[in-house]
């Protein structure tokens, strides 16, 4: 009798021991919310925005491309919002719309504005 408890004991803690395994495999491979999650799969992570546009959206200014306010048509910005290379930094600034306006001139030429002169900036847009 001994030996047959004994026995089924043995192959309870093994059976444990070998889903616990499993299930710790599981988790650190997919993670306990897909572990746990019934139904659809997990959906895709959605995307972080970039600090360019966050900032395009919190100071309402137009991006390279798109046509700017009715109020500021034929008007020179107030500010631009640019990336700079030394820094690797985004910015939002009024000192910089001069710069930008010779960036976009030099990386479109056929808008034929001058001066174009290639300031290294990457412009994300313009605001008032």
């Amino acid at each position: 009798m001994r030996s047959v408890i004994g026995t089924t004991a043995l192959k309870i803690v093994a059976a444990l021991v070998g889903f616990g395994a499993i299930m710790a495999l599981a988790f650190l491979t997919h993670g306990p919310a897909d572990i746990l999650q019934t139904g659809a799969p997990p959906a895709a992570p959605t995307a972080q925005p970039t600090r360019a546009e966050v900032l395009v959206e919190r100071y309402d200014c137009w991006r390279l491309g798109e046509s700017p306010p009715a109020d500021m048509a034929g008007q020179i910005p107030g500010h631009a919002i640019v990336t700079l290379p030394a820094a690797d930094k985004t910015v939002y600034r009024a000192t910089l719309v001069g710069p930008a306006l010779e960036q976009v001139a030099h990386d479109y030429p056929d808008l034929g504005w001058r001066p174009a002169i290639d300031r290294g900036l990457i412009v994300h847009g313009f605001c008032r």
